[in-house]
C-alpha cells in the first residue's frame, strides 16, 4: 500500500503541473491539439480499471485520516492545492493548514477566486471541529473577505474552536500570507454540528469504525461498496 501511496501521489503531482501548465501556456493551436490528444489517451489508460465513484480509495484509510483525493489536501488529487496541515501540539488550540495557491484558482488577475477561500476556510474550520468532536459536519459557514488574496504566494489559513453549545460548535478562521501574518486576508465563521448515532449510521455506515463502542446495524451503508 505504501508503494501505491507514492505513486498516486507522484501521479497527483505531475497532474498539477500540467495543470498549472495548461493555465498559464501560450502555445500554439498545433501543439494544443497534439497535447489534447496524448492527454485524452492517458486518461483512458487510467480509466480501464476504476473504482465505483462512490467508494473510498483502496489507497485511503479513515483510521488514519488519510484521504487521497479530497480537493483540499488530497496529495493523489490533480485539483488540490494541496493544503498541509501543521502538527498538532499539546494545549494549542488553533488548528494552522498551509498552502500556496496557483493560477488553476485565480479569479480578477494575480489574486485568489473568493470561491476557493471559502473552500479552504470550510476544510480548516472543519479539521478544527472535528478535533476536538468526530464525526461533525458543517452547518453555516459565512466569509468575509477583508483584502485581495494573492496567488502564488504562501498562505497561513487558521481556525479555532471559539464557542461549544450543545452539539453545536461556533468556530472561526483567517487567511494572511506567511509573510505577514498579523494582516487578515479573509475571515470566516462557521457552524459545525456534531452528527447523532442515527445521523452518523446513515451518513457513514460501516465507517464508523472509528467510533469506538457504537455498534453499527447490519444494514448500514457500506462507503466502500
Amino acid at each position: 500500500m505504501h508503494d501505491r501511496r507514492r505513486a498516486a501521489r507522484e501521479l497527483g503531482e505531475a497532474l498539477r503541473v500540467l495543470n498549472n501548465a495548461a493555465a498559464l501556456t501560450e502555445a500554439t493551436v498545433e501543439e494544443l491539439d497534439v497535447v489534447a490528444g496524448e492527454v485524452r489517451a492517458l486518461g483512458a489508460r487510467l480509466a480501464r480499471r476504476v473504482r465505483p465513484a462512490v467508494s473510498l480509495a483502496a489507497i485511503d484509510d479513515l483510521d488514519r485520516g488519510i484521504r487521497m483525493f479530497t480537493p483540499v489536501t488530497g496529495e493523489a488529487s490533480p485539483i488540490a492545492p494541496p493544503l498541509r496541515y501543521d502538527p498538532a501540539e499539546g494545549g494549542t488550540t488553533a488548528t494552522v493548514g498551509r498552502v500556496t495557491l496557483g493560477p488553476l484558482y485565480e479569479g480578477h488577475v494575480g489574486v485568489a477566486h473568493g470561491g476557493i477561500i471559502a473552500l479552504l476556510l470550510d476544510e480548516v474550520l472543519g479539521t478544527a471541529a472535528t478535533r476536538r468532536v468526530w464525526p461533525s459536519v458543517t452547518g453555516g459557514l459565512s466569509v468575509r473577505y477583508r483584502r485581495p488574496v494573492p496567488i502564488g504566494v504562501p498562505l497561513v489559513v487558521t481556525a479555532a474552536v471559539v464557542n461549544v453549545d450543545g452539539r453545536r460548535m461556533t468556530m472561526h478562521g483567517s487567511v494572511c500570507t506567511d509573510a505577514d501574518p498579523d494582516t487578515v486576508l479573509a475571515e470566516g465563521e462557521g457552524a459545525f454540528i456534531e452528527l447523532s448515532r442515527e445521523q452518523a449510521v446513515r451518513m457513514l455506515g460501516s465507517d464508523l469504525r472509528r467510533l469506538h463502542g457504537v455498534p453499527v446495524p447490519a444494514d448500514a451503508g457500506d462507503a466502500r461498496r
